[in-house]
C-alpha cells in the first residue's frame, strides 16, 4: 500500500541531462542554469551516449499526424489538433524556434515548435539522432508545465532509440516519482545502476522510491 506521505521535492528531472552527453555514465553534477544549454548550443556538436547531435536535414514535405501518445506503435509524437507547420519551415528552423521559446520560458510555444520539428523529421530520411534531441527538448518543456505523462512518453520514445541510455532512464524514473508510479521508477533506477553502479542520484532516489512503493 502507498503511504500517505507528502511528495518529496527532488532534483529537476532534466537538470543533469545537458551534462550527460560527454559520457554514457552519469556522475553527480552541479546544477546548471539551463537544463538544455549544452544540448541546444549547437545542432552540429558531436556527443556520445546515444545523443549525438547532427545538423538537421531539410525537409519540405510536412504532413501532420494528429494522434498523440506514448508507448504505442506508429507515428504518435504530435499534439492532437496541432496545425501543419507554416510554409517554409524546416526542422532546423523549428528546433531553433523551440529552443528560443524554451529559454524565454514560453513552454507552450516551445512544445509547438518541437512538435513541428518532429512532424518534419518523420517525413525525412530516418534521422534518429535529431529525433532524440527534439524529443528530449520537448520532454523538458512538458515537465516544466507539469505535463509529466507526456514528458514520460517522450522519454520512452527516446529509449526506443537507445534502450541503454542511462541519463534518460534516470530522468524518466524521477518523472515516474512525480506521477506516483513508484514501482516503474524503481525498475528504471535499477537498470541505471546496472550500467552505472556509482550513480549517487540513482541510489538515493531508488532508496526513497522503494519506501514509497511499500
Amino acid at each position: 500500500m502507498k503511504k500517505d506521505t507528502a511528495p518529496v521535492r527532488v532534483a529537476d528531472p532534466f537538470e543533469m541531462l545537458n551534462k550527460s552527453f560527454s559520457s554514457q555514465k552519469q556522475a553527480p553534477q552541479e546544477k546548471s542554469k539551463d537544463p538544455l544549454e549544452s544540448l541546444l548550443s549547437s545542432s552540429s556538436a558531436a556527443a556520445s551516449g546515444g545523443f549525438a547531435s547532427q545538423p538537421f536535414k531539410e525537409c519540405d514535405d510536412w504532413g501532420l499526424e494528429t494522434d498523440f501518445g506514448g508507448g504505442d506503435s506508429g507515428t504518435t509524437t504530435e499534439l492532437e489538433g496541432l496545425p501543419p507547420p507554416p510554409a517554409g519551415i524546416t526542422v532546423s528552423i523549428a528546433k531553433d524556434k523551440g529552443t528560443e521559446s524554451y529559454k524565454q520560458g514560453q513552454y507552450a510555444d516551445a512544445i509547438k515548435w518541437f512538435s513541428w520539428a518532429m512532424v518534419l523529421l518523420e517525413k525525412c530520411v530516418n534521422d534518429s539522432n535529431s529525433s532524440v534531441e527534439v524529443l528530449t527538448c520537448r520532454a523538458s518543456c512538458y515537465k516544466e508545465v507539469g505535463e509529466y505523462k507526456k514528458a514520460i512518453d517522450d522519454c520512452s520514445k527516446v529509449l526506443d532509440y537507445d534502450k541503454s541510455n542511462a541519463p534518460v532512464l534516470l530522468q524518466r524514473a524521477l518523472l515516474y516519482e512525480s506521477t506516483e508510479k513508484y514501482k516503474l521508477g524503481v525498475n528504471d533506477l535499477r537498470t541505471v545502476l546496472k550500467m552505472d553502479p556509482g550513480n549517487r542520484l540513482a541510489k538515493s532516489t531508488l532508496s526513497r522510491l522503494i519506501k514509497m512503493a511499500d
